[in-house]
């Protein structure tokens, strides 16, 4: 039995999947609990005055991608440079709200 196709024409109707799939329900958090955790521990680690601590820290920021992720830690509120700049905006916040000249109050 030969079936010939050469002189049909069929448009393509295929629209895509029928439904879109998403993640398991709790899965992006789960994957957000284990960022957060990660970055305390990198953070506790810039913190640290451990020489094992910092001589570890110093030989994975060798790897780009691993400079790149300790350098963002550390200027987030995890890291040193973080928590300095929030400690200056939260004092100068403090500093600038308190200081209006000539005051109105008697």
């Amino acid at each position: 039995m030969n079936i010939s196709y050469s002189h049909t024409i069929v448009a393509c109707t295929f629209l895509g999947p029928l439904r879109k799939h998403r993640p398991p329900k709790g899965y992006i958090d789960a994957i957000e609990a284990v960022l957060h955790q990660t970055e305390v521990l990198v953070g506790i680690m810039l913190l640290s005055c451990d020489p094992y601590a910092q001589s570890l820290l110093r030989d994975i920021a060798r790897d780009p991608v691993a400079h790149e992720i300790i350098s963002r830690v550390d200027t987030s509120l995890y890291g040193i440079k973080g928590r300095r700049q929030d400690f200056v905006a939260s004092t100068t916040k403090e500093y600038e709200s308190s200081s209006h000249y000539p005051s109105n109050e008697w």
